[in-house]
């Protein structure tokens, strides 16, 4: 854990935080409207519904034909999931409990064809972005170094450990003057991506 926590502030603590989260949510990054497009939310909060497959869709993980399919015949089971998943409380809050209720959404949906395990966390992460982090492969390797496997607990520990890390993001997220407020881990993921992939693709 005490390695994550180190990656963690080697971005966050870095002179061009403020300036990689303000410049992702400057409106050239599709993605920047997964979290702050009013048109995206969705009505339900515990039901997928096409917001959160248009959502999804501008991180640039559109759903196939077969997966919306999916996700419409196992509407009931993921909804009556879903109601178990509190929608009020951050990671570095959540009980072990909680943890299992996501996980317990995360095995149903890995049954829908075409669902893999990081549409899965964008998925989730539209329905509850204070509680599940968005998995991707240049955020995983440069904080837990391997782009698959376990990410949400040693995260949640994380956090829980180091308290400056969330006041951290706090502060540059105040000081990026972003349209919105965003949860903690979004802006940790935004921070990171630009960092090691992102900053690349938008010339300034």
């Amino acid at each position: 854990m005490g390695a994550l926590i180190d990656n963690i502030h080697t971005f966050i603590d870095d002179d061009r935080a403020t300036h990689l989260l303000s410049k992702y949510y400057g409106g050239r990054y599709t993605g920047s409207r997964f979290d702050i497009a009013h048109q995206l939310k969705s009505p339900d909060p515990n039901r997928f519904t096409a917001h959160d497959i248009a959502a999804v869709a501008t991180l640039s993980v559109p759903l196939a034909g077969s997966a919306v399919v999916g996700l419409i015949e196992r509407e009931d089971r993921l909804t009556e999931l879903l109601r178990e998943v509190p929608h009020d409380i951050d990671l570095a809050d959540a009980s072990d409990d909680v943890i299992e209720a996501v996980f317990a959404v995360q095995r149903e949906l890995d049954v829908v064809n075409g669902i893999g395990h990081v549409t899965r966390s964008k998925l989730l992460a539209h329905k509850r972005p204070r509680l599940v982090p968005i998995r991707d492969r240049h955020v995983l390797t440069a904080l837990i170094d391997r782009h698959s496997g376990e990410f949400t607990q040693p995260l949640r520990n994380a956090l829980l450990a180091d308290g400056s890390i969330a006041e951290r993001l706090g502060v540059v997220q105040q000081q990026a003057c972003i349209p919105q407020p965003i949860s903690t881990l979004r802006t940790l993921d935004v921070i990171v991506w630009m960092a090691t992939h992102g900053d690349s693709q938008v010339v300034d």
